[in-house]
C-alpha cells in the first residue's frame, strides 16, 4: 500500500538502555525532529548511572520505560512493543546516530514493499569505516564453508549472495538472512504475526531469530545501503569484560541452532567452529602475526570446546 502522505504510517522506536548515559543524548537529539507519527521509547533495563533522569530531563517528549532491572535486549524490547499500536517498529541501539530526514526518507521507501518483514541499512563507525550488518543463519553447510576455509573453491558473487558478512560489500540492495540488531525496522503485524522479539536470548542472538523467523514466515529480510547509521558499537556491552561478550555470542549461537537444527547438528556446527577457530590460530602462529587476535581467538576456541565437553 502507497503511502498517504496526509495520513503517513506511525512508527514505534524502542531504545533498549542500559547504564548508556554517556550516548543517548546523541541518539536522541536527531530523533526528537521526527514529526508526531513516530513515538520514541526508552526502555531502561536497570541503569546504574544517569540514563533515566536524563532522558526524563533533557527529552520530556520520550517516554522511558524503567524496567528497574536488567532484562536483556529481547524483553527490554518487547516490554515496549506490547503497548503500540503502531505500523512500524524500529529497533534503534543507544550508541547509534542518526538523522530525522533519512528516517523519514526510508519510511517512504518501504511502503511500497508488500513482503517486508525486516529492514536494515548500512552501519557505519564513528570514523566513517563500514561495519558488516548482513549475515548469513549459521547453518551447517555455510557454518562449514566459511569456518574450514572451503569458501577458497567458491566464486565471489556466491559468497556475496549466501555468506554476506566480509565477502559482502554492502554497497547493493539485498535480500539477506539476517541483519545486525543495531536498526532493524518491522512492520507492527509481522511482529505480532511471530510473537515479538524472541526472548530466548537475553543478549546476541535474537536478531537471528528474528529474521529467521520472518524468513519462515514468508517475508523478506532487506537490506539498503542507500541510507545509513553511525554505530559507535559496544558502548553497553563494552563495560562487561571481553570475554563475557565471547562467550555470550557463542552461547546464543547455540541456542539458536539447537532450537531450529537440532542437537546433531549443532554439534557439527559447534565442531567445524572448533576446528575452524584451531586451524585460524595455527596460521597466525606460523606467520607470526597479531598475537592479541591469537588470544582472542584461543578464547573462543576453549568457549567451544567446553560448549562440547572436550
Amino acid at each position: 500500500m502507497m503511502q498517504n502522505p496526509s495520513h503517513p504510517p506511525s512508527v514505534f522506536i524502542v531504545i533498549v538502555t542500559w547504564n548508556s548515559e554517556k550516548d543517548i543524548s546523541d541518539c536522541l537529539k536527531p530523533l526528537i525532529e521526527l514529526p508526531s507519527n513516530w513515538e520514541i521509547w526508552v526502555s531502561d533495563n536497570g541503569s546504574s548511572d544517569n540514563t533515566v533522569n536524563l532522558v526524563k530531563e533533557k527529552f520530556p517528549s520520550v517516554k522511558v520505560l524503567d524496567n528497574r532491572e536488567n532484562l536483556g535486549f529481547a524483553k527490554g524490547c518487547n516490554r515496549v512493543i506490547e503497548q503500540t499500536n503502531s505500523e512500524y517498529v524500529l529497533l534503534v541501539n543507544p550508541d547509534s546516530i542518526g538523522d530525522a530526514d533519512t528516517f523519514k526518507q526510508i519510511l517512504t521507501d518501504v511502503e511500497d514493499k508488500k513482503k517486508l518483514g525486516a529492514y536494515g541499512i548500512k552501519t557505519v563507525s564513528e570514523n566513517g569505516d563500514l561495519q558488516s550488518s548482513c549475515f548469513a543463519f549459521p547453518t551447517l553447510l555455510k557454518n562449514a564453508i566459511d569456518n574450514l576455509g572451503l569458501y577458497r573453491f567458491f566464486s565471489q558473487k556466491w559468497l556475496e549472495n549466501n555468506l554476506f558478512d566480509s565477502f559482502f560489500d554492502h554497497q547493493s540492495i539485498k535480500r539477506v538472512d539476517w541483519l545486525a540488531g543495531c536498526f532493524i525496522l518491522l512492520p507492527k503485524e509481522v511482529l505480532t504475526k511471530i510473537g515479538n522479539v524472541p526472548e530466548d536470548y537475553f543478549m546476541f542472538g535474537e536478531d537471528i531469530d528474528l529474521c529467521y523467523q520472518i524468513w519462515r514466515n514468508n517475508y523478506e529480510v532487506i537490506f539498503n545501503p542507500k541510507y545509513e547509521i553511525i554505530h559507535k558499537g559496544n558502548k553497553s556491552t563494552g563495560q562487561l569484560p571481553s570475554i563475557w561478550r565471547i562467550e555470550r555470542t557463542l552461547i546464543s549461537k547455540y541456542l539458536f541452532c539447537y532450537k531450529y537444527f537440532g542437537g546433531l547438528k549443532t554439534h557439527l556446527i559447534q565442531m567445524s567452529d572448533y576446528f575452524g577457530f584451531l586451524g585460524g590460530i595455527w596460521i597466525l602462529k606460523i606467520r607470526n602475526l597479531q598475537s592479541h587476535l591469537i588470544d582472542e581467538w584461543e578464547f573462543y576456541r576453549k568457549v567451544v570446546a567446553k560448549s562440547l565437553k572436550m
